[in-house]
């Protein structure tokens, strides 16, 4: 299978989730599962600038009469959701000390929608395949232990 990598910002993907053009819970995903916590943690990230994993998509629907295509998200699930949340500044989204998006500096906000994401694509693969690569990424079931955190 051939994949190619790029970057695309958060605003390519809150426009694209907005607007259909990206669905970020196809129906092999699985629940969402991070905490509150761990999304604080991960808009920090973020906000900082730090890099984080590559995001997988892959093709999903063409209209061959308009052109209009979609894409799933293959890999990067509670990434984009959490970022969508923040975004949009999601009820269910417990902030804490942290500066909700729309109290953010212009320059903050310019700099979280700027900020650019790794996005490997898959293509367009049969979605058997496509689930298949999900099960083969998501397989590892492994946390890392109190020391690892510490030292990460």
């Amino acid at each position: 299978m051939k994949t190619s990598a790029t970057n695309r910002r958060v605003h390519q993907l809150m426009t694209a989730i907005t607007e259909g053009k990206l669905n970020p819970r196809p129906d092999f995903q699985r629940r969402l599962v991070w905490t509150n916590d761990d999304k604080i943690s991960f808009i920090r990230t973020v906000l900082r600038g730090l890099p984080f994993p590559e995001i997988y998509v892959c093709a999903g629907t063409l209209d061959a009469d308009t052109g209009s295509a979609t894409e799933y998200l293959v890999d990067g699930q509670q990434r984009v959701t959490t970022l969508h949340q923040y975004f949009k500044a999601a009820p269910g989204l417990k902030l804490g000390t942290l500066a909700a998006y729309a109290d953010l500096k212009t320059e903050e906000k310019e700099a979280f929608l700027e900020y650019e994401v790794v996005v490997r694509d898959l293509g367009k693969q049969p979605l058997d395949q496509i689930r298949e690569i999900f099960e083969l990424i998501n397989s590892a079931n492994y946390a890392l232990n109190s020391i690892e955190i510490k030292n990460a």
